[in-house]
């Protein structure tokens, strides 16, 4: 098998071949679960019938949690197809990996897509509040005629491409633990994030009418 003898003559090489595997496949199954444009029209699917859920007694934050719990769905879906078919090829080609490489392919894969994924959702959701569009007679006019839907997919596509080419050019140490702390990074900027976009979204919505 290859990657086992790579792994027994060069420890560096293959530490660089984890490394890639976990983030490159990670970014792909983010990629796919953001690229559904289910963020970014979160807002103006609901069309003219958005101006009666305002008048419910329903909080809008629980509202935008909803929203942002459908969206990451379709996110982690994604990401368990991409990881199934990585988890099949290792299968397939048993290479000698210790447990603690297993289980921080494992975690690294996970967080990074999904993490990432939520921060996309984020600025996606924020488009779709700052520039709904509520006024449409075909539900599907709101995403073949909806620019935001255009905005969203090319946000997605340049942020993981961008990611995947820093992520060769860089002169940073190719292994599991660098994405662990970019991971980190990741969560960090996500949280806060989260927290103010709520606040924002609420005001915004609440004098949409």
């Amino acid at each position: 098998m290859i990657i086992p003898t790579i792994r027994m003559e060069n420890p560096t090489l293959l530490s660089s071949v984890l490394f890639y595997i976990t983030m490159i496949g990670g970014l792909v199954a983010c990629l796919m679960g953001t690229m559904t444009s289910i963020s970014a029209t979160s807002i103006s699917r609901e069309g003219k019938g958005f101006q009666n859920i305002l008048a419910l007694p329903f909080p809008l934050k629980k509202l935008i949690t909803a929203k942002m719990l459908h969206a990451m769905l379709y996110s982690f879906f994604s990401s368990l197809l991409i990881f199934a078919l990585l988890a099949g090829v290792s299968i397939w080609l048993k290479p000698s990996f210790t447990i603690t490489e297993y289980l921080l392919v494992f975690l690294n894969f996970w967080w990074i897509s999904l993490i990432l994924a939520f921060i996309i959702h984020i600025i996606d959701m924020l488009i779709d509040v700052c520039h709904p569009k509520l006024t449409w007679e075909n539900p599907v006019a709101v995403f073949k005629q909806n620019l935001m839907t255009v905005v969203s997919i090319f946000l997605s596509m340049g942020l993981i491409g961008l990611l995947i080419f820093l992520a060769f050019i860089l002169d940073l140490p190719k292994n599991l633990y660098v994405i662990s702390v970019i991971n980190l990074i990741f969560t960090i900027i996500a949280v806060p994030s989260w927290i103010l976009f709520q606040k924002f979204a609420v005001k915004r919505l609440s004098n949409l009418y």
